[in-house]
């Protein structure tokens, strides 16, 4: 009876264990793309629009906010995988932890979809030129 609940114990061990192994790549894979985003950012054109940076290759076609949206996402998506990785192994911060990677998350794919937006800006510029002008 014992080497049964040994082996069930055992068995849920592997599988929080294999858990949080995709967990921890997954945020893994965040940190460093958004830490690949960023050192990108520092070393393309920009162009002064309104007074703020706005990269030229990439952000053309979008408002200097959509920019800057763009950059505080990488920011969170960055500070919080970075903060559930380093608390993720302690059992006070075990909230902390999933909280911030939720963060971490939701701030990357805000991060994705905003570049895939000024992408999308970028190569049919024509059909949204005129949109919301009167």
């Amino acid at each position: 009876m014992i080497s049964v609940m040994d082996a069930v114990i055992s068995n849920d061990a592997k599988s929080r264990s294999s858990t949080q192994v995709i967990r921890t790549r997954f945020l893994e894979t965040i940190l460093i793309t958004s830490f690949l985003f960023a050192s990108i950012l520092l070393v393309i054109p920009y162009q002064y629009e309104n007074g703020n940076p706005v990269p030229t290759v990439i952000f053309n076609g979008i408002p200097s906010s959509g920019f800057h949206a763009f950059v505080v996402s990488l920011l969170y998506a960055f500070t919080g995988a970075l903060t559930a990785l380093l608390i993720h192994d302690t059992t006070a911060g075990s909230f902390l932890a999933r909280f911030c990677e939720l963060v971490s998350i939701l701030c990357m794919t805000s991060a994705v979809s905003l570049f895939v937006w000024s992408l999308f800006t970028l190569s049919f510029p024509k059909p949204f030129m005129g949109l919301g002008r009167t």
